[in-house]
């Protein structure tokens, strides 16, 4: 049986960077939404690195490249839209100006974790830099 999630809340950090300007995070509902301004036009793959926190123990870790982040994240349905300026061409990873992600569901990939309190925390690198760190706080309980 899958478990009830809860996103309790969201918190971003954007070490100094050429790429990612900003990110504004709101939950409600239980559904995130962001903004994201990007200031380099097609800065290339992104790489997003996943650690999942019970207290100080990691239970869950993952990395996954994404050549186009907003296209691959669109992809995954779980928002009920998805917004960015169009890229130039196919090659471009993400096009520079302002990114929205609204009301996205992200339960899914928690619901068959164990009842309890956990810190999801992901980074986002290009080349090698974090270019934005996001923590997702997420309770787990039995439905």
């Amino acid at each position: 049986a899958d478990n009830k999630v809860t996103v309790q809340d969201v918190k971003v950090d954007i070490p100094s960077n050429n790429i990612v300007g900003s990110w504004e995070p709101q939950v409600s509902n239980n559904l995130i939404s962001s903004k994201i301004a990007i200031k380099e036009n097609c800065p290339g793959e992104i790489e997003a690195d996943i650690k999942v926190y019970q207290g100080d123990q990691i239970v869950s870790q993952t990395t996954k490249k994404f050549d186009k982040p907003v296209k691959d994240f669109e992809s995954m349905n779980i928002c009920s839209s998805v917004e960015s300026p169009d890229l130039d061409d196919d090659s471009c990873s993400i096009a520079e100006g302002e990114q929205s992600a609204t009301d996205c569901d992200v339960s899914d990939w928690f619901k068959q974790m164990k009842p309890g309190d956990y810190n999801a925390v992901c980074d986002f690198k290009q080349g090698g830099n974090t270019v934005a760190s996001v923590t997702l706080s997420i309770k787990v309980e039995v439905d």
